[in-house]
Formats: structure tokens, sequence, C-alpha cells
């Protein structure tokens, strides 16, 4: 059995995989909301709730500025490892997708955590929403398997 996908197969299964990554990561934002809902409980002990508070958001504000440019950048190095011919091989397409899905997919997860676990600090709600509207961004479209001047590309212009 050969594990080798033309570049329209790994359009279909990365797009199904980025599909899924991300409806998980709005199931569980919704799962998150009806469990704890969007309402702060009341802090036992002020001094100490407001440094929690504060180290919560700082970090999930920090794992969103370096987990995101991060993957974007693995994403990059991968494309570059199967550069071949003016175009992307389909593993490194796949591989490379994966990785930057899978960052943002992260980052959303443990902010929406932080914020309804935890805190209710609308900054980690923030760094979530960006992490969503970032893997929404990265649609695969296969631009980069396809050469510009190739019959088989669906985006070349006529």
């Amino acid at each position: 059995m050969s594990t080798h996908f033309s570049p329209q197969q790994t359009l279909i299964l990365t797009r199904i995989i980025w599909a899924a990554l991300l409806a998980g990561t709005l199931v569980i934002a919704v799962v998150l909301a009806t469990a704890f809902g969007f309402e702060a409980k009341p802090p036992t002990d002020p001094n100490t709730e407001q440094a929690a508070d504060f180290t919560i958001w700082l970090t999930g504000l920090i794992v969103t500025l370096t987990a995101i440019p991060a993957g974007l950048f693995i994403r990059g190095q991968a494309y570059k490892k199967g550069w071949t011919n003016n175009t992307v091989s389909p593993r490194a397409y796949h591989s490379g997708n994966i990785i930057a899905f899978a960052t943002c997919e992260g980052t959303a997860i443990v902010n929406l955590i932080f914020y309804f676990v935890v805190d209710h600090h609308i900054a980690n709600l923030i760094c979530a929403v960006v992490s969503i509207a970032v893997l929404a961004f990265l649609f695969p479209n296969g631009k980069a398997m396809f050469p510009p001047d190739d019959n088989t590309n669906p985006y070349a212009q006529p």
C-alpha cells in the first residue's frame, strides 16, 4: 500500500483535518461556556487572587504570542524542506500545515481553559478568539503544491 498522495488528495485530507480542528475548538468553547458560564466568581482573598489572575493572563498571552509564530515558522521550514521544482511536496505541505493548525488550536484551548475555568480575564478570551481566527484564516488552499504554469493548478489565472 502506497502512502504517497497526489496534491489533490493531500489538499482534501488537509482540509478535513483543518475543519475538524476548528470545529473541535469551537465545541470545546461551547462546552466550557455552558459548564462554567461567563460570570466571574467572587474572589476569596483579593491579594492572592490578583497575583494569580495576572500570572494566568500573562501566561496565556505569552503562549499565544510565541506558539502561533513558532508554528508558522516551522510550517515555513517544512515547506522549504519539501521545495522542488517551484512547488512544495504534498507531504511537506500536509506536515507543515498540521503543525501550524495544532499550535493555533492549542493556544486557543489553553486560553479558553484559563478564561472559563480559572479567572474569567477578558484578555484570555481575546487571545483565544485571536487563535481561533488565525486557525480559520489558515484555510488550506493548496497553492504551494501547484506550479504557477501547471494545467492541474485550480488557482491558475486564465
